[in-house]
């Protein structure tokens, strides 16, 4: 197991009792503080940023001056930007592919995301900042008092590849009941099985959590959930209003990334999501959200522009967090398909081709369209079709979709 439980609990502990005493004025302070740490030790222990400095005090530079990076720099520069030399992209990607739950080199916490763009993206956490993302997800039920102590049963719905932090996630929960629930299996197959564990605690996809809500509204799923968390893709006003009507429930929404870990989350107010400004620097530029991760030292991510569109809220807000608040505006939406299964339409989420492709060899990109009968699936890279194909093949048909009622159509779009 890849988490150590006592020190995320810890870690929250500490947040739990400092948070309430600590000032703007402080927290800013100690930003900076961290902001500059970061980009000295970034300067001095990686080409990337050895070049972008070009000789610039990291103390006294401008920080609205300082260039803003992206997906696609650190993915082509991925060597430049970690300070491990030993780190390299066909370590990380063979890693990956062959055992992408366990630790790479021994210490380090991998992840690729293909995000909105859908660029994968190869990202490596540190210990302290692994710990500090666990401790972020625990943040997320500060304002629910929920009892731990109770051995609540919780769902984790989305996805069950041991790649995503989604499935890392379960182990945080030593005492509770737990449930992984992946929509690679199909959406009825998950259903039925969210019908017999009658969770107390759902945390999932907006999108996902979205799809099982409408089943209950449609009458094919009876739970009731106390808490419902919600992330990773944005969520719709549609699914906000269902879920809090079929369920009655506390909804929190967060705003996570894998470059940045739970960025932000919801309070009662619903006035926006506040930011963890103890782990990340947010800055807004021409309403894109840009990005400074204080924690993560292997894998510096400094001024690093999102694909996502947010206003900043820096007014107080009347929960009290000392915490500004982003708005999203627009930001990542996972489109679930609609295809023919066995006897009627399947719904298939866009988490089964990207099972089904991020650990093939040579994928560097993947985009997906549906129409009349041809499902479309453009790859980017230097792969193997014939392979491409057998693995989707293989993941729709395990998702319920009927081949037979499809021509499925691999296209090359480099």
């Amino acid at each position: 197991m890849l988490v150590d439980v006592e020190a995320a609990c810890q870690l929250y502990r500490e947040w739990r009792s400092e948070i309430k005493a600590t000032t703007r004025e402080k927290l800013m302070l100690e930003q900076d503080r961290d902001a500059r740490q970061m980009l000295t030790h970034a300067s001095q222990h990686t080409e990337l940023w050895r070049s972008l400095m070009a000789g610039q005090d990291p103390a006294a530079v401008r920080w609205a001056e300082l260039p803003i990076t992206n997906r696609d720099l650190l993915s082509q520069q991925f060597e430049q930007s970690v300070t491990d030399s030993v780190l390299t992209r066909d370590i990380a990607q063979e890693h990956f592919r062959i055992s992408p739950a366990e630790k790479l080199l021994g210490k380090y916490h991998l992840f690729i995301s293909a995000g909105k763009t859908g660029q994968l993206g190869i990202f490596v956490y540190d210990e302290k900042m692994w710990n500090m993302y666990l401790s972020s997800v625990l943040r997320r039920f500060y304002f629910t008092h929920f009892d731990f102590e109770s051995s609540p049963r919780v769902a984790f719905i989305g996805t069950s590849d041991p790649a995503h932090t989604l499935t890392r996630t379960s182990h945080l929960f030593p005492n509770a009941d737990t449930c992984v629930l992946g929509l690679q299996q199909g959406l009825n197959y998950c259903v039925q099985e969210l019908q017999a564990f009658q969770p107390d605690i759902i945390i999932g996809f907006s999108s996902a959590v979205g799809l099982f809500a409408n089943e209950q509204h449609d009458g094919r799923l009876a739970i009731q959930p106390k808490v419902v968390l919600v992330g990773t893709d944005q969520l719709s006003a549609n699914s906000r209003k269902e879920i809090n009507e079929v369920w009655e429930t506390q909804l929190w929404e967060c705003y996570a990334a894998t470059e940045g870990g739970t960025i932000a989350f919801e309070c009662p107010y619903r006035e926006g999501l506040h930011i963890n400004e103890d782990m990340v620097l947010v800055e807004v530029v021409d309403e894109q959200l840009v990005i400074t991760n204080l924690v993560n030292k292997v894998q510096p991510f400094i001024r690093y522009a999102l694909p996502d569109r947010v206003k900043l809220l820096e007014a107080p807000c009347s929960c009290g967090l000392p915490y500004a608040r982003i708005l999203p505006l627009s930001g990542r939406s996972l489109e679930v398909l609609h295809v023919p299964g066995q006897n009627c339409f399947v719904t298939v989420h866009p988490i089964v081709f990207r099972s089904a492709l991020d650990r093939l060899p040579g994928v560097k990109s993947s985009e997906v369209h549906y129409d009349s009968g041809i499902l479309e699936v453009k790859i980017g890279g230097q792969f193997s079709y014939a392979e491409a194909e057998i693995r989707l093949i293989n993941a729709l048909q395990q998702a319920g979709v009927n081949m037979e009622s499809l021509m499925l159509k691999i296209v090359s779009s480099n």
